[in-house]
Parts: structure tokens; sequence; C-alpha cells
């Protein structure tokens, strides 16, 4: 038994050996590695804005069905950990403009937020238009077949809670917003 057991042990050995020398005797030269993915960056994106004095773009979105309302959620691909979204009354949406104003849970609110995480997404700092910081979307263009609008926006937005800094987004632009 044990003659069997130093043959086998040899004749792995001699095995593993010669793999690995065939193994390691290919040409180099004839490997073509695989290039990195381009970084294109976003060249279609469905939102643009101007916060503050910094851009914003957006090159995805979600949209969220609140049984009387929907959430559009616009999520920036600058980098910045930003996002842009509006609570809208399904009743509402149509070709026309659309007053931003305080999130008050009746039939007919429409709400404009901004919401800016920390570099180590801890916290998210959100701001909310009200009764005196107010905006507007405007839906310049509304499908309804294919569920999707496209249009501007506007609002200026106060923290949440009882600090009173602001944030004014200006300049917006959406582009088939999907429902």
């Amino acid at each position: 038994m044990k003659t069997k057991n130093k043959y086998y042990i040899v004749f792995l050995a001699i095995f593993l050996i010669t793999v690995s020398i065939i193994g390691c005797n290919h040409d180099n030269n004839n490997i073509t590695p695989t290039p990195p993915p381009t970084q294109t960056g976003c060249q279609n994106p469905v939102s643009t804005a101007t916060v503050g004095s910094g851009q914003f773009k957006a090159c995805y979105s979600s949209t969220t069905d609140l049984n009387t309302h929907f959430q559009f959620f616009l999520y920036d691909t600058i980098g910045n950990h930003e996002r842009i979204f509006f609570t809208i009354s399904k009743q509402m949406i149509a070709v026309g403009t659309i007053q931003l104003r305080k999130y008050d849970y009746s039939a007919n609110y429409n709400e404009g937020c901004y919401s800016l995480d920390s570099s180590d997404g801890l916290t998210t700092t959100t701001y909310r238009t009200d009764s005196t910081h107010i905006g507007s979307i405007t839906i310049s263009q509304y499908d309804a077949v294919n569920h999707k609008i496209s249009g501007t926006y506007s609002f200026t937005a106060k923290v949440e809670g009882s600090g009173t800094n602001t944030v004014n987004v200006t300049n917006g632009t959406y582009t088939n917003l999907g429902w």
C-alpha cells in the first residue's frame, strides 16, 4: 500500500510540473487585453439645473406611485450625492404650470425638494418648498399613451426642521420622465 502512495505522489508531482511548464509557455504577445469601459459620462441627461452656484445633471430617474400623487426622482450623476424630486398630484399631470408649495397631505398638494447626502453617506440634508418658499414645474410635453412628461422647473426650498438655510434650484429642465 505504501508503494502505491509513493507512485501516486510522484505521478501527481510530475503531472503538476508538466501542466505548469505547458501553461507558462504561451506567447504573451498574442493576448489582447480587454480595455476598460469607456467613461463617456452622461450624453443624454434626463434633467439639468442650477443648484445655488453649482450644476446638477441627472442621467437617470425613477417614479413612485403614491396612489393620489407621483414622486419623480432625479439622481445626480456628477458625483455630488444630490437628488431633486417632485411630488405632484395625479389630477394635475397635464400640459401647464403647477405651483410647488407646502407638503400638506391634501389631494392637490405639489412639492419640490432638493436632497444632499454627506460625502460619507451617513447624513442627508433635505430642503422642501413650503408656504413661503415656492416654485413651479411646467409640463410642456405630455404623452398619456407612453406615460412621459417633459418641461422645466425652478423653486426655492428651506431646509427641513428648525434651520433657516435655503437653496435655489433654477433653470431646471427634464425630459421624458415616466410613470
